[in-house]
């Protein structure tokens, strides 16, 4: 069995590169595999969340131009406050919408799965569980964020 290396060099996403956490540091440490991943993590649910929290327009109007459906066109979930936490269909929906769209443009994820969690009698909120592959070297590394959903303000947040 291959083990894992001792350090990794992640190389953050667009957004973390143009942040510097420590504009004073030349050079930043560098992290060990442990660190790096964490901090990878954090960056895709950090972003993730993003992702969420972004209503597109309709994606249909587009269907004249498939190429626009992966691009910042059609980024973001669509506007869900028409549904109802008691329908089937509509819990169904949303979360076939919420896997496609991470499919679609969170490319450090693969094999996305997402489930959703019951809660008795809670009809404020939905609870998703997202498992994923995160593309690390040499062997991709399981995930799972659990995502809620508050309906009444249409606001995810990732844990």
């Amino acid at each position: 069995m291959q083990s894992r290396p001792q350090t990794i060099r992640i190389t953050p996403s667009l957004l973390d590169r143009l942040f510097d956490d420590a504009p004073d540091e030349v050079i930043d440490d560098q992290p060990t595999f442990r660190q790096g991943l964490e901090q990878l993590k954090q960056s895709v649910a950090r972003d993730l969340e993003g992702l969420l929290n972004t209503r597109a327009d309709s994606v249909s109007d587009l269907a004249a131009y498939p190429e626009l459906s992966r691009s910042v066109v059609a980024y973001g979930l669509p506007d869900f406050s028409a549904l109802s936490a008691a329908s089937e269909t509509d819990r169904a929906r949303i979360r076939a919408e919420i896997s496609s769209v991470i499919a679609r443009f969170e490319s450090r994820l693969i094999q996305v799965q997402v489930h959703l969690v019951p809660r008795d009698g809670e009809l404020n909120q939905f609870s998703f569980h997202i498992e994923a592959l995160l593309r690390v070297d040499p062997v991709p590394e399981p995930v799972v964020f659990d995502a809620v959903l508050e309906v009444a303000t249409q606001l995810y947040k990732i844990e």
